[in-house]
């Protein structure tokens, strides 16, 4: 495959190509500077990959602003730029209080991780309010409290806040473009809005909605790993494309049977992001990671299975990872993270690499793959 083929978003004006770069690695200013940052995006452009995603999140702001300094050094103009809305990043010092109400039925367990883990902020509180036997309505708190009343270490440290309304997603487009230094943006995402289906689809995308009208954004979308949720979305919008995290890999194909024919059938271009499920797909040991957690013995003995088969056709279990969501006509890239050029010239080697049709038909066979996925040419 050609990772630098141009494709169409939906029915957009925006191109992009069939490999892309995610920005999260490169907002971790534990594992890679400023000077990574430009090293890397300036090698991927040099390779002919012109879409960089990037997100107020990663790095509370600082991939942002890496990008932005990338392109201006680079004069990069020619690179497609997305960002998301839905985060405010705010100091703990400033104080504030933002209440966020859940009004999907969830499970309680499902929705305490997920809140947990979406939803960052200095004194967060999850409580439960109208439990059922398989279902909550739960609230999330971020509270404000005084500053002297937090830790040392807490007390000028920048937080992540989920704001979905039109105000809130307008702020954060707005902060977005001052740190990438931009007057526009190609591609807009509602950022992760997992629990928050009613207000996203009434304020953030009607923000994003308005920001197109006016040419402050060429392309819209929503970014999340749930599949079903993206459904959801694509019925009460007009998106030009969505993000999906994971959920159609050579592991999952949750989205396979739902959301990729109707996205297919509307028009609306896919974009996978997570193609290794965190880290199991590309060296499935005990140990390895799915979803940023230990992967369970199930997937893990699916992963070890797939890299069985890739080994006994001589082919990289990353190349296949990397290359098989694409045999889908719903999915037009592939997004990739990477904290250093080495990698990022690894993705696109993966890319190209050639891949005979029995790998994807011995997969096939022995039940990785399910009956009915389209197999990449």
């Amino acid at each position: 495959m050609d990772p630098s083929e141009q494709v169409q978003l939906g029915r957009s004006r925006v191109h992009i190509s069939r490999l892309g770069l995610g920005m999260a690695a490169l907002g971790d200013v534990t594992r890679t500077s400023d000077g990574d940052a430009i090293a890397v995006i300036g090698r991927t452009r040099s390779l002919g990959l012109r879409h960089v995603d990037t997100a107020a999140e990663y790095g509370l702001g600082l991939a942002e602003r890496r990008l932005g300094a990338a392109l201006a050094a680079l004069d990069g103009g020619d690179i497609v730029v997305s960002t998301k809305v839905g985060r405010l990043v705010r100091p703990a010092s400033r104080g504030y209080r933002i209440r966020h109400t859940i009004v999907e039925s969830v499970s309680s367990r499902a929705g305490a991780r997920i809140l947990r883990r979406k939803l960052v902020g200095v004194g967060s509180r999850l409580t439960r309010a109208g439990s059922s036997e398989a279902s909550s309505v739960a609230t999330l708190t971020t509270a404000a409290r005084p500053t002297d009343d937090l830790p040392a270490d807490l007390r000028l440290r920048p937080a992540a806040v989920c704001d979905y309304s039109y105000d809130g997603a307008m702020r954060s487009f707005e902060e977005s473009l001052t740190r990438l230094g931009r007057d526009r943006i190609d591609l807009a995402f509602i950022h992760e809005p997992d629990m928050h289906y009613r207000e996203a689809s009434r304020g953030a995308y009607r923000a994003l909605e308005s920001l197109k009208a006016a040419g402050a954004v060429n392309a819209i979308g929503v970014a999340i790993n749930d599949p079903e949720a993206l459904i959801r979305y694509a019925g009460s919008g007009d998106y030009d494309c969505f993000l999906l995290g994971g959920r159609y890999t050579l592991l999952e194909h949750q989205a396979l049977d739902r959301l990729l024919p109707l996205a297919h059938e509307r028009g609306i271009s896919i974009l996978l992001g997570g193609p290794f499920n965190s880290g199991i797909l590309a060296d499935p040991r005990p140990g390895a990671l799915y979803d940023h957690a230990r992967a369970d013995p199930r997937r893990l003995a699916k992963a070890q299975a797939i890299k069985a088969i890739c080994d006994r056709h001589g082919v990289s279990m990353k190349a296949a990872a990397l290359q098989f969501p694409l045999g889908h006509p719903a999915v037009v890239s592939v997004l990739v993270g990477a904290a250093s050029v080495t990698e990022i010239e690894e993705a696109h080697d993966l890319m190209r690499q050639p891949l005979p049709g029995q790998l994807w038909e011995e997969l096939r066979d022995q039940g990785v793959l399910a009956a009915g996925v389209p197999l990449p040419a």
